[in-house]
């Protein structure tokens, strides 16, 4: 298992998981689908 952080989130990637490599594009992309869920923390 590799561990990666990006902000406030830590991931565990397995061999069979997607995840962006780029951690700039991770950012946008995190941010993109907080927006989208407009998610309040409730």
């Amino acid at each position: 298992m590799i561990y990666d952080q990006t902000g406030s989130i830590t991931c565990a990637i397995s061999a069979r998981s997607f995840f962006q490599v780029n951690p700039i594009q991770t950012e946008v992309l995190y941010g993109k689908a907080l927006e989208y869920t407009a998610l309040i923390g409730e």
